[in-house]
Protein backbone atom coordinates (compact mmCIF):
# COMPACT_ATOMS: atom_id res chain seq x y z
CA UNK A 1 0.00 0.00 0.00
CA UNK A 2 2.88 2.44 0.62
CA UNK A 3 4.94 1.70 -2.00
CA UNK A 4 1.48 2.07 -4.54
CA UNK A 5 0.60 5.22 -2.14
CA UNK A 6 4.12 6.39 -4.16
CA UNK A 7 2.78 5.71 -7.64
CA UNK A 8 4.70 2.74 -7.71
CA UNK A 9 3.91 -0.66 -8.56
CA UNK A 10 5.03 -3.11 -6.01
CA UNK A 11 4.96 -5.76 -7.66
CA UNK A 12 7.37 -4.55 -10.03
CA UNK A 13 9.74 -4.52 -7.29
CA UNK A 14 11.71 -7.17 -5.27
CA UNK A 15 11.30 -6.62 -1.79
CA UNK A 16 14.57 -5.11 -1.11
CA UNK A 17 14.02 -2.70 -3.59
CA UNK A 18 10.76 -1.77 -1.68
CA UNK A 19 13.17 -1.17 1.28
CA UNK A 20 14.96 1.62 -0.22
CA UNK A 21 12.22 2.99 -1.74
CA UNK A 22 10.92 3.11 1.63
CA UNK A 23 13.74 4.21 3.20
CA UNK A 24 13.31 7.74 1.18
CA UNK A 25 10.26 8.09 3.00
CA UNK A 26 12.45 8.96 6.74
CA UNK A 27 13.12 12.27 5.80
CA UNK A 28 9.50 13.18 5.57
CA UNK A 29 8.32 11.17 9.35
CA UNK A 30 11.68 11.70 10.91
CA UNK A 31 12.61 15.24 12.19
CA UNK A 32 16.49 16.62 11.25
CA UNK A 33 17.54 13.08 9.47
CA UNK A 34 20.30 13.59 6.94
CA UNK A 35 19.88 11.45 3.99
CA UNK A 36 21.77 10.66 1.13
CA UNK A 37 21.73 8.89 -2.00
CA UNK A 38 23.58 8.33 -5.01
CA UNK A 39 22.85 6.09 -7.91
CA UNK A 40 22.08 6.07 -11.96
CA UNK A 41 20.02 8.43 -13.43
CA UNK A 42 16.35 7.71 -13.98
CA UNK A 43 15.69 5.83 -10.74
CA UNK A 44 12.99 8.30 -9.28
CA UNK A 45 15.62 9.43 -6.84
CA UNK A 46 14.31 12.93 -6.32
CA UNK A 47 10.55 11.85 -7.03
CA UNK A 48 9.43 11.60 -3.74
CA UNK A 49 9.96 14.56 -2.38
CA UNK A 50 9.13 16.41 -5.54
CA UNK A 51 5.51 14.82 -5.85
CA UNK A 52 4.49 12.67 -2.65
CA UNK A 53 4.08 15.56 0.34
CA UNK A 54 3.47 19.50 -0.19
CA UNK A 55 5.58 19.55 2.96
CA UNK A 56 8.74 18.90 1.12
CA UNK A 57 10.87 21.01 -0.92
CA UNK A 58 13.07 20.15 -3.60
CA UNK A 59 16.29 22.54 -4.93
CA UNK A 60 17.97 21.52 -8.08
CA UNK A 61 21.57 22.13 -9.06
CA UNK A 62 22.91 25.34 -9.09
CA UNK A 63 23.91 28.40 -6.26
CA UNK A 64 22.02 28.58 -2.96
CA UNK A 65 22.57 31.05 -0.16
CA UNK A 66 22.60 30.91 3.63
CA UNK A 67 19.98 33.48 3.57
CA UNK A 68 17.79 31.44 1.43
CA UNK A 69 18.66 28.00 3.26
CA UNK A 70 18.98 29.22 6.90
CA UNK A 71 18.39 32.64 7.73
CA UNK A 72 18.25 36.15 6.42
CA UNK A 73 19.33 38.60 8.99
CA UNK A 74 18.79 41.32 6.42
CA UNK A 75 14.99 40.72 6.89
CA UNK A 76 15.07 38.72 10.00
CA UNK A 77 13.19 35.70 8.18
CA UNK A 78 14.04 32.23 8.90
CA UNK A 79 14.90 30.31 5.33
CA UNK A 80 14.02 26.86 4.08
CA UNK A 81 14.82 25.20 7.01
CA UNK A 82 12.19 26.90 9.02
CA UNK A 83 9.13 26.46 6.39
CA UNK A 84 9.53 23.06 4.87
CA UNK A 85 9.83 19.50 6.73
CA UNK A 86 12.45 18.50 4.59
CA UNK A 87 14.47 20.32 2.28
CA UNK A 88 15.95 17.73 -0.65
CA UNK A 89 19.08 18.71 -3.23
CA UNK A 90 18.29 17.79 -6.40
CA UNK A 91 21.66 16.80 -9.03
CA UNK A 92 23.61 17.60 -5.65
CA UNK A 93 27.33 17.73 -7.72
CA UNK A 94 26.15 20.99 -8.90
CA UNK A 95 25.04 22.74 -5.77
CA UNK A 96 27.01 25.63 -4.79
CA UNK A 97 26.84 27.62 -1.94
CA UNK A 98 27.28 31.46 -2.42
CA UNK A 99 28.47 32.30 1.02
CA UNK A 100 31.89 31.17 2.46
CA UNK A 101 30.50 29.83 5.96
CA UNK A 102 27.57 28.21 4.22
CA UNK A 103 28.90 24.54 4.42
CA UNK A 104 30.28 25.20 8.22
CA UNK A 105 26.47 26.73 8.99
CA UNK A 106 25.09 22.99 7.30
CA UNK A 107 27.65 20.83 9.01
CA UNK A 108 26.29 22.58 12.33
CA UNK A 109 22.59 22.05 11.55
CA UNK A 110 23.10 18.47 10.53
CA UNK A 111 24.67 18.01 13.82
CA UNK A 112 22.63 19.61 16.40
CA UNK A 113 19.20 20.58 14.14
CA UNK A 114 20.30 24.88 14.85
CA UNK A 115 22.39 27.50 13.78
CA UNK A 116 24.25 30.72 15.14
CA UNK A 117 23.34 33.83 12.86
CA UNK A 118 24.33 36.94 14.01
CA UNK A 119 23.53 36.87 17.99
CA UNK A 120 21.05 34.53 17.97
CA UNK A 121 20.86 31.01 17.78
CA UNK A 122 18.19 29.74 15.89
CA UNK A 123 16.61 25.30 15.55
CA UNK A 124 14.77 24.26 12.82
CA UNK A 125 13.30 20.55 12.45
CA UNK A 126 13.58 20.40 8.18
CA UNK A 127 15.37 16.61 7.14
CA UNK A 128 18.35 17.42 4.84
CA UNK A 129 17.91 15.13 1.48
CA UNK A 130 21.44 14.95 -0.68
CA UNK A 131 20.57 13.37 -4.25
CA UNK A 132 22.58 12.69 -6.93
CA UNK A 133 23.53 10.83 -10.31
CA UNK A 134 26.57 8.50 -10.34
CA UNK A 135 29.36 8.81 -13.33
CA UNK A 136 30.27 5.25 -12.46
CA UNK A 137 30.29 1.85 -11.48
CA UNK A 138 30.66 0.95 -7.88
CA UNK A 139 33.54 -1.71 -8.46
CA UNK A 140 34.90 1.66 -9.79
CA UNK A 141 34.55 3.87 -7.51
CA UNK A 142 35.61 1.39 -4.54
CA UNK A 143 38.68 0.84 -6.84
CA UNK A 144 39.64 4.28 -7.30
CA UNK A 145 37.43 6.64 -4.74
CA UNK A 146 34.55 5.95 -2.60
CA UNK A 147 30.75 5.66 -2.61
CA UNK A 148 30.49 10.19 -1.73
CA UNK A 149 33.24 10.73 -4.86
CA UNK A 150 30.10 12.13 -7.15
CA UNK A 151 29.50 15.27 -4.37
CA UNK A 152 31.09 18.95 -4.57
CA UNK A 153 34.72 19.40 -3.24
CA UNK A 154 32.82 21.51 -0.52
CA UNK A 155 31.04 18.92 0.62
CA UNK A 156 33.58 16.14 -0.16
CA UNK A 157 34.73 16.31 3.95
CA UNK A 158 34.93 13.95 6.58
CA UNK A 159 33.14 16.14 8.97
CA UNK A 160 30.15 16.86 6.99
CA UNK A 161 29.84 13.32 5.43
CA UNK A 162 29.99 11.88 9.20
CA UNK A 163 26.58 13.57 9.76
CA UNK A 164 24.57 11.72 6.77
CA UNK A 165 22.66 9.29 8.77
CA UNK A 166 21.53 7.00 6.19
CA UNK A 167 23.22 6.27 2.53
CA UNK A 168 20.94 4.98 0.03
CA UNK A 169 22.84 2.41 -2.68
CA UNK A 170 20.38 3.88 -5.50
CA UNK A 171 22.73 1.48 -7.99
CA UNK A 172 20.67 -1.13 -6.49
CA UNK A 173 16.74 0.18 -7.68
CA UNK A 174 16.21 -0.47 -11.17
CA UNK A 175 15.81 2.36 -13.64
CA UNK A 176 11.68 3.39 -13.14
CA UNK A 177 10.19 1.95 -16.93
CA UNK A 178 6.90 2.79 -17.66
CA UNK A 179 5.14 -0.42 -16.43
CA UNK A 180 6.35 0.43 -12.49
CA UNK A 181 3.87 3.28 -12.57
CA UNK A 182 0.43 1.77 -10.44
CA UNK A 183 -3.00 2.47 -11.05
CA UNK A 184 -3.87 -0.30 -8.26
CA UNK A 185 -5.01 1.47 -4.81
CA UNK A 186 -2.87 3.22 -2.37
CA UNK A 187 -3.77 6.13 -0.02
CA UNK A 188 -4.52 9.82 -1.53
CA UNK A 189 -1.09 11.88 -1.53
CA UNK A 190 -2.60 14.43 0.67
CA UNK A 191 -3.64 12.25 3.21
CA UNK A 192 -0.31 10.00 3.34
CA UNK A 193 1.46 13.30 3.68
CA UNK A 194 -0.36 15.00 6.49
CA UNK A 195 -0.28 10.96 8.54
CA UNK A 196 3.50 11.76 7.85
CA UNK A 197 3.90 14.91 9.39
CA UNK A 198 1.80 13.90 12.73
CA UNK A 199 4.17 10.94 13.51
CA UNK A 200 7.30 13.36 13.47
CA UNK A 201 6.37 14.32 16.62
CA UNK A 202 6.77 10.94 17.81
CA UNK A 203 9.59 9.18 18.82
CA UNK A 204 10.52 5.16 18.23
CA UNK A 205 13.97 5.12 18.13
CA UNK A 206 13.86 3.18 21.66
CA UNK A 207 11.41 0.85 20.53
CA UNK A 208 14.19 -2.48 19.48
CA UNK A 209 15.67 -1.99 23.27
CA UNK A 210 13.12 -4.38 24.28
CA UNK A 211 14.68 -6.27 22.58
CA UNK A 212 18.16 -5.53 21.18
CA UNK A 213 20.71 -3.81 22.23
CA UNK A 214 23.87 -2.03 20.27
CA UNK A 215 27.41 -2.83 21.09
CA UNK A 216 29.15 -0.55 23.36
CA UNK A 217 31.94 -0.13 20.52
CA UNK A 218 29.35 1.87 18.27
CA UNK A 219 30.00 5.60 18.91
CA UNK A 220 27.50 7.82 19.74
CA UNK A 221 26.86 9.73 16.19
CA UNK A 222 26.67 6.01 14.77
CA UNK A 223 23.78 5.46 17.49
CA UNK A 224 21.98 8.37 16.44
CA UNK A 225 21.91 7.43 12.81
CA UNK A 226 20.76 3.71 13.73
CA UNK A 227 18.76 5.00 15.86
CA UNK A 228 16.57 7.88 13.82
CA UNK A 229 16.68 5.59 11.32
CA UNK A 230 15.11 2.94 12.95
CA UNK A 231 12.88 5.13 13.97
CA UNK A 232 11.76 6.56 10.53
CA UNK A 233 10.91 2.97 9.53
CA UNK A 234 8.86 2.10 12.38
CA UNK A 235 6.61 4.76 11.99
CA UNK A 236 6.22 4.23 8.40
CA UNK A 237 5.94 0.34 8.70
CA UNK A 238 4.55 -0.25 11.99
CA UNK A 239 3.12 3.21 13.31
CA UNK A 240 0.59 1.15 15.33
CA UNK A 241 3.80 -0.11 17.19
CA UNK A 242 3.11 -3.85 16.64
CA UNK A 243 6.30 -5.29 15.74
CA UNK A 244 7.41 -8.61 15.98
CA UNK A 245 11.08 -9.80 17.51
CA UNK A 246 11.72 -10.78 14.13
CA UNK A 247 10.26 -7.78 11.94
CA UNK A 248 12.42 -5.45 14.72
CA UNK A 249 15.40 -7.25 14.14
CA UNK A 250 14.78 -6.94 10.40
CA UNK A 251 14.67 -2.82 10.65
CA UNK A 252 17.62 -2.89 13.09
CA UNK A 253 19.72 -4.83 10.51
CA UNK A 254 18.81 -2.47 7.55
CA UNK A 255 19.41 1.09 9.78
CA UNK A 256 22.65 -0.08 10.83
CA UNK A 257 23.43 -1.25 7.22
CA UNK A 258 22.66 2.26 5.99
CA UNK A 259 25.06 3.72 8.84
CA UNK A 260 27.54 1.16 8.11
CA UNK A 261 27.90 2.32 4.41
CA UNK A 262 28.54 6.04 5.49
CA UNK A 263 31.01 4.82 7.84
CA UNK A 264 32.98 2.42 5.77
CA UNK A 265 33.51 5.18 3.19
CA UNK A 266 34.69 7.61 5.84
CA UNK A 267 37.50 5.30 6.75
CA UNK A 268 38.60 5.14 2.92
CA UNK A 269 38.42 9.22 2.94
CA UNK A 270 40.02 10.10 6.42
CA UNK A 271 42.55 7.53 8.47
CA UNK A 272 41.74 8.71 11.48
CA UNK A 273 38.56 7.24 11.93
CA UNK A 274 38.46 3.85 13.16
CA UNK A 275 37.51 0.48 12.24
CA UNK A 276 34.03 0.08 14.28
CA UNK A 277 31.79 -3.39 14.61
CA UNK A 278 28.50 -3.20 14.07
CA UNK A 279 27.29 -5.68 16.21
CA UNK A 280 23.74 -6.12 18.40
CA UNK A 281 22.92 -8.24 20.91
CA UNK A 282 19.70 -10.07 22.08
CA UNK A 283 18.30 -8.60 25.47
CA UNK A 284 17.87 -11.97 26.21
CA UNK A 285 21.49 -13.28 25.52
Amino acid sequence: VLVRSTGMESDKFTDREKWLLLARMIPLVENNFNLCELGPRSTGKSHIYKEISPNSILISGGQTTVANLFYNMGRKTVGLVGLWDCVAFDEVAGIKFKDKDGIQIMKDYMASGSFARGKEEKAATASMVFVGNTQHTVPYMLKHSDLFCELPDKFYDSAFLDRIHFYIPGWEVDIIRGEMFSDGYGFVVDYLAEILRSLRNHDYSDRYKEYFTLSSDISTRDRDGINKTFSGLMKIIFPHGGATNEEVEELLRFAIEGRKRVKDQLMRIDSTYGNVRFTYLGTDG
